[in-house]
């Protein structure tokens, strides 16, 4: 009873989905975020173990007469062992689990959500591109029709029988109007299309050299593969 959806957008929109994943703000903060959580079960883990400890001291002391002194050294050595903390460390090391996988979590919601802005995105700009196709060959026909009934006109004939010449031409001239407006309409669906795209790919994140980052943070920032770190 599984409905399965074998539908698939295309190359186009794999390599855009791969660029918004690695470049959309949220998903760089989320991920600095899950490593940063995951360093924290790192440093809790640690206060689970024994830890040692070496001390070295000199000591200095003088005669009441101060013509003579003795310099005494020691080394200490020291293993501390939490047995009897009251569960303090193993509580801490949870805690910092928990923390890392509420990180997961935001980070596998950030990436649905992504994805899902990425496919209205893309659904929208290939909708808007068909209908710009449309458009043009509806402007095509309207045009050429417009050009024939001119032609009869001229010649003081119609297409139709009983129908005004001018009366054609009129209203030919009405159809390529309502033809140009809808190829303006398409136009500006398109490029609005476009810019949602370039929105949902992370396209203007980054501010260029107005303040803030300038490019895409580096791999020591946020666990992403390109770019470097520079904020003004």
């Amino acid at each position: 009873g599984d409905v399965e959806d074998q539908f698939t957008f295309g190359p186009e929109f794999d390599a855009l989905l791969t660029e918004a994943l690695a470049q959309r703000p949220e998903i760089l903060e989320s991920e600095a975020q899950l490593s940063a959580a995951r360093r924290g079960v790192q440093y809790a883990r640690r206060s689970e173990y024994p830890s040692r400890s070496l001390k070295l001291t000199d000591t200095y002391e003088p005669d009441p007469a101060a013509f003579s002194r003795q310099n005494v050294g020691a080394i200490g050595l020291g293993v501390q062992i939490p047995i009897f903390d009251g569960g303090l460390a193993r509580e801490r090391a949870r805690e910092a689990r928990g923390v890392e996988a509420t990180a997961a979590v935001n980070r596998r919601q950030l990436t649905d959500q992504v994805q899902l802005d990425v496919q209205q995105a893309y659904i929208a700009l290939v909708r808007a591109r068909n209908r710009v196709a449309v458009a043009n060959i509806g402007l095509s026909q309207a045009r050429e029709a417009y050009r024939l009934a001119r032609v009869r006109y001229s010649a003081g004939v119609s297409q139709s029988a009983g129908v005004s010449p001018q009366l054609e031409l009129s209203g030919a001239q009405t159809t390529l109007s309502q033809a140009q407006s809808n190829q303006v309409s398409a136009l500006y669906e398109y490029n609005t299309a476009r810019a949602q795209v370039d929105r949902s790919a992370g396209r203007y994140s980054f501010t260029g050299s107005a303040p803030g980052y300038e490019a895409l943070p580096g791999a020591k920032v946020t666990g992403a593969q390109q770019g470097t770190r520079r904020e003004r």
